[in-house]
């Protein structure tokens, strides 16, 4: 866990200000339009950095579970198919339910038998 806390913070220069989140804080970040939100426990940020750039970044504390998002691995915590043979995540800390890839399937997988 030592590790985690001397992780660089995600940075965010919205509206003419700066503000700094730490990525232990983080629930998820998910593309939208030309930005990056990153939801955690008091709202949002916007980020310009590429979900590609941050997954390189984080790669101890982010997990890919779609092209347009990424999870706080620590958050992790089921799972859930649905009838139609989707897959969703449900995140501690967080009420939505995230769609999962196929294609990212057997890594949320093996994250979660740890």
């Amino acid at each position: 866990m030592a590790q985690a806390s001397s992780a660089p913070p995600l940075r965010s220069s919205y509206r003419g200000g700066l503000e700094t989140l730490p990525i232990e804080a983080v629930i998820y970040l998910k593309a939208e339009a030309k930005y990056v939100v990153a939801r955690h426990a008091g709202g949002e940020l916007l980020l310009e950095e590429s979900l590609k750039s941050l997954e390189g970044r984080y790669p101890e504390q982010l997990l890919r579970i779609h092209r347009n998002a990424l999870v706080a691995r620590q958050r992790l915590v089921a799972l859930e198919r649905g009838t139609n043979g989707g897959a969703w995540v449900r995140l501690q800390g967080c009420d939505e339910r995230l769609e999962v890839s196929r294609r990212h399937l057997p890594e949320i997988r093996r994250w979660l038998s740890r």
